[in-house]
């Protein structure tokens, strides 16, 4: 009996040895790594989303100067009461490039990490303007598919296209508002 129970505790101990010995191997292979700055998050060689860098800051979020003042003081109450009045979250994005994205991946992915549009209804539309790659985009949840068909919001988009070309940015973005308003305020009870 004593030899089973000897030759137990023998084991017990070489595995706590072993153990320890892991331990102590592993904590000085990780003390050997070079520390990495906190942006270092990102493997070499793989490009960071370009969504991850835009924060939303409202209903306006004029991330490449394009909107004026007078604009965005405009656009904001008519965001507002859509979302008052018909639970409808409108916003507006402008962005200096695309950054190779496609500006329908782009958009759809911007709003989607943004979560414009509650999640209970999924009303949400994202107006996207780029201004390098010269690129709109209206994209529309899916609780307003009904009211807001994609076929719908591109003729809306291209009503703006004439403004857009005279460089009139705020101009084009009112009247696309507009006119999402009153189509919403019209359809949705």
């Amino acid at each position: 009996m004593r030899t089973v129970a000897g030759g137990l505790l023998v084991a017990a101990a070489r595995i706590a040895l072993a153990l320890r010995a892991t331990v102590v191997l592993l904590w000085l292979f990780l003390s050997c790594l070079p520390s990495l700055p906190r942006s270092a998050s990102v493997p070499q060689g793989i490009k960071p989303n370009p969504i991850n860098q835009y924060q939303p800051h409202g209903y306006i979020n004029d991330f490449a100067g394009m909107i004026d003042s007078q604009a965005q003081s405009k656009l904001g109450p008519i965001c507002k009461d859509l979302d008052k009045k018909k639970g409808t979250q409108l916003v507006f994005v402008t962005v200096k490039s695309l950054e190779g994205l496609p500006v329908k991946e782009f958009a759809t992915q911007l709003a989607n990490r943004w979560g414009i549009g509650y999640k209970d209804t999924n009303r949400g539309i994202l107006v996207l303007l780029s201004r390098n790659e010269r690129e709109f985009r209206i994209s529309v949840g899916l609780g307003l598919e009904s009211v807001l068909t994609d076929k719908e919001a591109d003729h809306l988009g291209r009503e703006m296209v004439p403004i857009l070309r005279k460089g009139e940015y705020g101009n084009a973005l009112l009247h696309l508002a507009q006119q999402i308003h009153d189509e919403i305020q019209r359809k949705v009870k």
